[in-house]
């Protein structure tokens, strides 16, 4: 349970540094370290956003597995191996947030996003 508080804490605290940022300067006026601080902050949101979804997904199809007759029945995803998945999910879009920003955003960046994506989901399970 301690991993539930600290990532929605994290979350919180990611989310009220971002609206203060984003409230009172601008690109031009923070520089490429408060562009830094920004997709940190974005990827934190997202890792938090994304684990609990996963969290979610996992329950549902738990319930819905205890309903229909499988030969294996879905296990409880610990917290830790959502977290896990969420921080490999929530860099995607940060990947294609930043290459947008700098003009790169195009069909090949978009499917090497989405090749490293399955790769490191795919090294999760195995290693998990």
């Amino acid at each position: 349970m301690m991993i539930h508080r600290v990532t929605i804490l994290a979350a919180l605290v990611a989310t009220a540094i971002l609206g203060l940022i984003v409230q009172s300067t601008t690109p031009q006026v923070v520089g490429p370290g408060g562009i830094l601080a920004v997709f940190f902050l974005l990827y934190i949101i997202l890792t938090a956003v994304i684990m609990y979804v996963i969290i979610a997904l996992n329950q549902i199809s738990r319930d819905i597995g205890g309903h229909i007759s499988l030969r294996k029945p879905v296990e409880v995803l610990p917290a830790a191996h959502s977290l896990y998945y969420s921080s490999v999910l929530a860099l995607g879009p940060i990947l294609i947030l930043g290459m947008g920003s700098v003009g790169k955003s195009g069909v090949a960046e978009w499917a090497l996003v989405a090749l490293f994506m399955a790769v490191a989901v795919f090294y999760l399970r195995k290693r998990l």
